[in-house]
């Protein structure tokens, strides 16, 4: 009789645990698909910059966001001990919501120091900065760039590099 009980016990005990477990099965794969998703992203930027130092350029559109780089410089003024960047693209997106990488991180320059996209008209965007803080030298300018804005449309180029030593340049 009481081989009978425990026996029944066991068999209505085995399947309680089957909720709790689905739910947190249901629970790692939200979090796993939000973390690779912003993986994702992270990894499409860098592997945009990539793209951009060995020459390549391109430009998309994600949904109805399009990201386009026309203008990609930095310029190194020895004569005048000047750094500057100068980037110039067009886009639908609000430029506070773009992701600026360069070889050197997310939206930094050489020194750390952020890099921010400002409106320049409508939809388009800007970036002129003389910098501080970081030597007068070419190795100083980033090699290539990559913009991309919040659902993952993104645009990469490479950074042209203007040296200037003349003071009077013909």
């Amino acid at each position: 009789m009481q081989c009978q009980q425990k026996c029944i016990r066991r068999r209505s005990a085995r399947g309680q645990g089957l909720a709790e477990y689905a739910l947190a099965l249901v629970l790692v794969g939200i979090v796993s698909i939000a973390a690779l998703f912003s993986l994702g992203l992270a990894v499409q930027r860098t592997l945009g910059v990539l793209v951009g130092s060995i020459g390549g350029t391109t430009s998309s559109a994600v949904g109805d966001i399009t990201v386009e780089i026309t203008r990609a410089e930095c310029q190194v003024d020895i004569y005048r001990d000047l750094l500057g960047y100068f980037i110039e693209g067009n886009s639908n997106a609000d430029p506070s919501t773009l992701i600026l990488r360069t070889n050197f991180g997310d939206g930094v320059n050489r020194a750390g120091q952020a890099l921010l996209l400002e409106p320049n008209g409508p939809g388009r965007f800007k970036l002129e900065r003389l910098e501080t803080g970081v030597p007068v030298e070419p190795g100083n300018c980033p090699t290539g760039i990559a913009i991309q804005a919040p659902n993952g449309a993104i645009a990469t180029a490479p950074m042209r590099i203007r040296v200037f030593t003349d003071p009077f340049p013909p």
